[in-house]
């Protein structure tokens, strides 16, 4: 999957060491406890892998993170403009019941890291753009 084919609102599915075509907001993981672990060589040349999770509201929808259902997702994501420091991005998910959850980098992908030691993930497509 390439980021030329997608745009802002996708629900786009990733397997293992597959590389992230833009930054997308994770709402489900192979993970029974909503966990996701990427590598972010491409982006800081650090080869640790940094631990991302599926945000608690998300995770609740369904009473398990691996039973989410795009149907079932009736909200609002306001985020920040992208910007220069990766790893702080802010916003939240507004309900259509007025709940609101924040969102911020432990809940993000970013564009051309890879996921790793997670066989799938599902997320939404929050910036998608030249490279």
């Amino acid at each position: 999957m390439q980021w030329q084919h997608l745009i802002v609102g996708d629900f786009v599915h990733l397997s293992l060491d597959e590389v992230i075509p833009a930054d997308i907001l994770l709402i489900r993981s192979s993970d029974p406890n909503g966990i996701c672990f990427v590598e972010t060589s491409n982006l800081d040349g650090e080869t640790s892998l940094k631990q991302r999770r599926v945000p608690i509201s998300i995770a609740s929808l369904s009473g398990e993170v691996t039973e989410f259902e795009p149907t079932n997702f009736k909200a609002t994501i306001v985020c920040e403009k992208p910007n220069k420091l990766v790893y702080q991005t802010n916003g939240r998910i507004v309900y259509e019941n007025g709940h609101i959850e924040g969102i911020n980098g432990e809940n993000m992908l970013l564009r051309g890291c890879k996921i790793r030691n997670t066989t799938f993930i599902e997320g939404i497509v929050l910036y998608a753009g030249l490279p």
